[in-house]
């Protein structure tokens, strides 16, 4: 590595406090909760290995 850049900055972090205004449409927010909840399960139920057995031995 050619480039390398230094920064003589010290790190710096912060913790904001910010109060918000919000509408929820509880019903929707419950339907849309559901609905990731079964795409999730389907992904998880197809995702699941399966095996077979065969009684036919060569």
């Amino acid at each position: 590595i050619n480039n390398i850049k230094f920064s003589d900055h010290r790190p710096v972090s912060g913790l904001y406090l910010v109060a918000i205004k919000y509408q929820c449409d509880e019903k929707r927010s419950n339907r849309i909760r559901e609905e990731l909840i079964r795409e999730f399960d389907r992904a998880e139920n197809e995702s699941i290995p399966t095996i077979e057995t065969s009684q036919h031995i060569r």
